[in-house]
């Protein structure tokens, strides 16, 4: 009996023992390496518009002693320039508040320091029929406007002219890329990557001199404006 448990107890030792052994998978680690040839350009596009469209500023600053007669001037002033505004066929949709401001201040270059309300009322007034640019000037200040911003000649149909922009400076970075490959001795064809780097809208500015109305407007020179879009592009080869 004695021997019959010893030889069972042999047998369980072998079979845990064979049981435990870890087994150990052949694995074979590969790595592919692919040396790629890239020509990276820039390549810029710029499109010259005539502006079809203005903004144009125009305010009223009163100063008093008291904040409530300095705001009603202000406010006062501005219902004025606005009705003069719209007797040139401005639609209330192309005028809009852009600031309405009340604060105190002083005069200190004075031995007295004199304290004081400063009220300003600014509107921006969207012109679609630029020959009237010079006279809504005139009119604003006959009417009591005594600010005056600078005027912004754009473009009413920016995307428009953004999407040949960026036509040319695709075309111009393929230029670029095909001389490079020329000039090292391979080809490329089609860039494999394309990314838009930066637009400009094509705003610009004129400023405008505040006068009392005369026999002719005020002269405003619309004048041109560069719609500029640049890209950058991988070729590979």
């Amino acid at each position: 009996m004695i021997r019959k448990m010893m030889s069972v107890m042999v047998a369980l030792t072998l079979l845990t023992g064979s049981l435990m052994v870890p087994t150990f998978a052949a694995t074979t680690n590969s790595t592919a390496t692919v040396k790629e040839n890239i020509i990276s350009v820039n390549g810029s596009g710029t499109i010259v518009a005539k502006p079809d469209i203005a903004y144009l500023q125009v305010g009223y600053e009163a100063k008093n002693k008291e904040a409530l007669v300095a705001q009603n001037e202000a406010k006062t002033k501005m219902l004025s320039i606005m009705k003069s505004i719209k007797a040139q066929g401005i639609k209330d949709a192309d005028i809009k508040t852009v600031n309405v401001s009340l604060y105190k201040t002083a005069d200190y270059n004075k031995e007295v320091k004199e304290e004081y309300y400063v009220a300003v009322n600014t509107i921006e007034i969207t012109v679609r029929d630029l020959d009237k640019v010079g006279m809504l000037i005139d009119e604003a200040v006959t009417a009591g406007s005594n600010q005056l911003g600078s005027v912004r000649f754009g473009v009413e149909n920016q995307e428009k002219y953004q999407l040949e922009a960026l036509k040319l400076a695709v075309k111009n970075a393929n230029t670029k890329a095909k001389a490079i490959a020329d000039a090292i001795g391979v080809k490329v064809d089609k860039p494999t990557k394309v990314s838009e780097t930066s637009y400009n809208g094509g705003i610009v500015y004129r400023e405008a001199n505040m006068m009392a109305k005369a026999a002719d407007s005020t002269p405003v020179e619309v004048g041109t404006i560069n719609i500029e879009a640049t890209v950058s592009a991988e070729y590979n080869y």
